[in-house]
């Protein structure tokens, strides 16, 4: 039975894409702010509200080296995905990657903070990896006209 869910990476507007190929057990999405407490004579303390900080997303697998019931895709070589990751991350035309797990509400652009990706004994060619997301937003410049 396939999952409701799907993980996908996507960069240069959906032409390079990344099918996650093991669901994670878990994701997680960190929502936080950058309000402000002060404390104001006669009144105490009171919070200042300020726009909201970017959405974190990040979760943790395996690529594996062999197909197995788990599987939501078919095997590409480990080295292909982290190959790709890793261009994105260090892509000399700087544009930001997209995040979309369906059935839920995390679809975004983003940035790649964290990549680590790791090989254990007893499996060899499957890599492991976690990976951290910070949600991007294009900077909107307006024209302030003088008189």
């Amino acid at each position: 039975m396939a999952s409701k869910y799907q993980f996908w990476l996507t960069w240069n507007n959906e032409a390079d894409k990344i099918r996650i190929p093991v669901l994670p057990d878990e994701y997680h999405v960190k929502i936080g702010n950058n309000d402000e407490s002060v404390d104001v004579a006669g009144l105490g303390e009171t919070t200042v509200l300020q726009n909201r900080p970017a959405f974190y997303v990040s979760f943790s697998s395996f690529f594996p080296s062999t197909y197995f019931k788990g599987c939501e895709v078919g095997v590409i070589p480990p080295s292909t995905y982290v190959k790709k990751i890793r261009q994105w991350k260090s892509a000399e035309q700087l544009k930001p990657c997209h995040i979309i797990i369906t059935s839920s509400d995390v679809n975004f652009f983003c940035t790649i903070e964290n990549f680590e990706y790791w090989e254990k004994g007893g499996d060899v060619g499957t890599l492991y990896y976690s990976i951290e997301l910070k949600e991007f937003r294009a900077i909107k410049m307006r024209n302030i006209s003088f008189i």
